[in-house]
C-alpha cells in the first residue's frame, strides 16, 4: 500500500501479509482471549478495541512528492510536526454535561481553504488527512472486513488540558462505522499522575463473558456496568474501535499539567444495528455506572444498611418514604428565619421573580451538626419506594445521595421533553464547605456572592438547559445547609456537572480526620437530599385562580423592591397554593 506519494507511511510490521491475516482472524474470532502481536494490542472485552504503538513512520522509499522540508529523517521529526501544526489548529471549547475540553475545526475545511497561509501552516494534516483515505482506509478494511465510504473521514484534534474529561457514551452515531484517535502526548506521559485513559465499559455480568455480537440487532436493553480495560495514551500510539450498542467508553480526566493532544475520528460506512430500547431513550445512560451514590435506607437487620446501592438499574435506586410532617418538627428543625411570615413573604416575591431561590443556613444549627444517629431513619424500618398520590402535587421519592470525587449526572431525552412542570429541590446537607454566617440578609440573598461557595472549576454544580438553546439557563452551586428550590417548565432539564479531582469536599467529622489514629481510609464526601415535586398536567393547564393575597400585600409595603410593581391578578397554579397554604413560600410563576 505504500506508494511514495507522502513522507510518510504505516509502520512496515503491521503492514505484512503474515500479520493482516493473523490479525482478521483474532478480531472476526468469538475466543475472548488479547490479541498481542510486534507492538499491537487488541482487546476482546468488554468490546473489540485495538492498538498500534508507533503507528506512523517517515517514508522508507526514501522519496516523496512533496514540498522540499516534507521529508522527515526520523519518527521523532515526524511527529513532532505533527504535533506543532495541531496546536496551531483554530480551537473552540466545549462543555455540557458529557464533556469539557477543546476541539479544532475539521481538518477538512484546511484543504478547502483559499488561504495559502493557513493551508501552508498545515501541510503536514492535509496531507495525513489524504493519507487516510487513500492509505488507511484499506487497510482497516483488510483488518476488519468492515466495509468503508473512500471519500469520506471526520478528522479533528482535541485537547484536553487540567480536569477536562469526556464522559460515558458510545459513539455511534449514522454512518460511524470507525472511531480512531492518534495520540500525540508527551514520550514520559504517566497515566497514574496524569490520567486521560481510554477506558472501556462492559455491558455483562461478570459471569456472562463472551465477544459482543455487534452485528445483530440486541433484544434487551443494553447499558454500561464498569469500566473493565484502560489504554493510556501514548505518543504516536493508534487505536481504533467499531461503535455499536456495547461500545461504551469515555476519556478519563487529565490529573496534571500538560495537554493531552490528539488527533481523532470516524471512517464512515454502514452502521451497527442499534437496541430497539434502552433504559434511557439516549445512547448515554442517565447516570453513568460508577458515579453516583444513592445510600440504602437504615434496617437493624440488613449489615449493609447505608452502603451505596447499584445504580446501573433505575430500579435500584433507594428512596425515602414520602410522608406526612407534624407542624412541630418543622419548627425544631427548620431555622427560626424561614418561620417568619414576613420573611416567608419576601421569600416568596423573589421566588416569584427570578423562579429560583437558594435558603441559607436552612436548618437550625444544632440539626446541621454532623451526627451518627442522623444517617438513618428513627423508627428504624426499611423504607418503600412507594410515593402517595396528591391531587395537587407529585412528589418524586426523595433521595439521599453520596457525592465523590469523579460523580457526576448526564441528561438524558426524556428530561428535555418533560412536559411536566416541576419545583425541584435540593438540600445540601454537607461536605460543601461551612458558611458561618448569621447574617439574615445574606442567608435570604439568593446570589449568595458573600458566601463561601463550593467553586464552580470543582464541578458539582447543578446546570439547567433548555431544549435548543446553547447557553445554559442557571448554574447553583451547592452550599453546605442551604435549600436550593428551582421551578422548571416543559423542555427544561437539569444535571449535576462532574466533580474533578480539584474537588476537596469538607469532612463530615473533622474531630476524626484530625486524629492520626483513625483508619477511615475513604475520602471525603458530600451528601445532599433531592425531591422533585411534579403538578399534574390536568392541574397545571387549568385556569387561573382569583383568589388574591392580601398578606403579602400588606408584607410588600415599604419593599423597594416591589416599587413601581403594579398589583396583578393571582394566576397561581395549583402547586403554588399547595405552597402558600403550608407556609413553606414555595411559589414560582412560568420562568418563560
Amino acid at each position: 500500500m505504500t506508494d511514495g506519494t507522502y513522507p510518510f507511511e504505516i509502520n512496515l510490521r503491521y503492514n505484512t501479509p503474515s500479520f493482516v491475516d493473523l490479525f482478521r482472524s483474532a478480531y472476526q474470532s468469538n475466543d475472548i482471549s488479547d490479541f498481542l502481536q510486534d507492538g499491537c494490542k487488541l482487546l476482546k472485552l468488554p468490546f473489540s478495541c485495538a492498538a498500534f504503538e508507533n503507528f506512523l513512520q517517515p517514508n522508507s522509499s526514501g522519496s516523496s512528492a512533496t514540498n522540499s522540508d516534507g521529508c522527515f529523517a526520523s519518527e521523532y521529526e515526524l511527529i513532532n510536526r505533527a504535533e506543532s501544526e495541531a496546536r496551531r489548529l483554530p480551537f473552540e471549547r466545549k462543555c455540557n454535561d458529557m464533556f469539557t475540553f477543546s476541539q479544532s475545526v475539521d481538518v477538512v475545511n484546511l484543504s478547502c481553504s483559499r488561504s495559502t497561509e493557513a493551508e501552508s501552516q498545515s501541510l503536514f494534516l492535509v496531507q495525513l488527512r489524504s493519507f487516510l483515505l487513500s492509505n488507511v482506509i484499506p487497510w482497516l478494511e483488510q483488518l476488519t472486513g468492515a466495509p468503508l465510504e473512500k471519500e469520506v473521514v471526520d478528522f479533528t484534534s482535541s485537547i484536553y488540558s487540567t480536569n477536562d474529561v469526556l464522559l460515558c457514551h458510545d459513539d455511534q452515531l449514522e454512518k460511524r462505522r470507525i472511531a480512531f484517535v492518534w495520540y500525540l502526548v508527551p514520550d514520559d506521559w504517566d497515566e497514574q499522575t496524569e490520567g486521560g485513559c481510554l477506558d472501556l465499559f462492559s455491558c455483562q455480568p461478570d459471569q456472562q463473558l463472551h465477544v459482543p455480537v455487534v452485528a445483530e440487532k440486541p433484544t434487551v436493553p443494553i447499558n454500561p456496568w464498569k469500566i473493565t480495560a484502560s489504554l493510556p495514551p501514548r505518543r504516536n500510539m493508534l487505536v481504533f474501535f467499531e461503535p455499536s450498542a456495547y461500545s461504551f467508553h469515555q476519556v478519563a480526566e487529565n490529573l496534571g499539567v500538560r495537554d493531552r493532544l490528539s488527533l481523532h475520528g470516524w471512517f464512515h460506512g454502514p452502521p451497527h444495528p442499534r437496541p430497539t430500547d434502552r433504559d434511557h431513550p439516549t445512547p448515554i445512560p442517565l447516570v453513568s455506572p460508577v458515579h453516583v451514590e444513592i445510600l440504602r435506607p437504615y434496617t437493624p437487620s440488613d449489615p449493609k444498611s447505608l452502603q451505596p446501592t447499584s445504580f446501573c438499574n433505575a430500579k435500584h435506586t433507594l428512596s425515602l418514604t414520602s410522608i406526612s410532617v407534624q407542624e412541630e418538627l418543622v419548627y425544631r428543625w427548620i431555622s427560626p428565619i424561614y418561620l417568619d411570615m414576613k420573611q416567608q413573604s419576601k421569600i416568596r416575591r423573589r421566588f416569584i421573580k427570578s423562579s429560583e431561590i437558594q435558603l441559607m443556613n436552612f436548618l437550625r444549627k444544632e440539626f446541621n451538626e454532623p451526627s451518627a444517629k442522623r444517617s438513618h431513619l428513627e423508627n428504624g424500618e426499611s423504607c418503600s419506594s412507594s410515593t402517595p398520590e396528591s391531587e395537587l402535587a407529585r412528589p418524586s421519592d426523595p433521595q439521599f445521595r453520596r457525592w465523590t470525587i469523579g460523580s457526576y449526572t448526564l441528561l438524558a431525552d426524556s428530561d428535555v421533553l418533560d412536559t411536566s412542570w416541576r419545583l425541584e429541590s435540593t438540600l445540601y446537607l454537607g461536605g460543601y464547605g461551612p458558611v458561618e454566617s448569621d447574617d439574615d440578609t445574606e442567608q435570604l440573598d439568593g446570589k449568595g456572592d458573600s458566601v463561601n461557595r463550593w467553586p464552580t472549576s470543582w464541578g458539582g454544580h447543578t446546570v439547567y438547559i433548555a431544549d435548543g438553546e446553547k447557553e445554559e439557563l442557571l448554574s447553583v452551586s451547592p452550599i453546605n445547609n442551604a435549600l436550593t428550590l428551582v421551578y422548571a417548565g416543559p423542555g427544561t432539564a437539569s444535571f449535576v456537572k462532574y466533580i474533578n479531582h480539584s474537588a476537596r469536599p469538607s469532612p463530615l467529622f473533622p474531630q476524626l480526620s484530625n486524629n492520626k489514629q483513625s483508619t477511615d481510609d475513604s475520602p471525603p464526601s458530600c451528601y445532599d437530599l433531592s425531591v422533585i415535586y411534579y403538578e399534574p398536567v390536568s392541574t397545571s393547564e387549568s385556569s387561573s385562580v382569583s383568589e388574591s393575597s392580601s398578606e403579602d400585600a400588606e408584607d410588600d409595603e415599604g419593599d423597594e423592591e416591589e416599587e413601581g410593581r403594579g398589583e396583578e391578578p393571582d394566576e397561581r397554579t395549583p402547586l403554588e397554593k399547595r405552597a402558600v397554604e403550608s407556609g413553606c413560600s414555595q411559589l414560582l410563576e412560568d420562568p418563560n
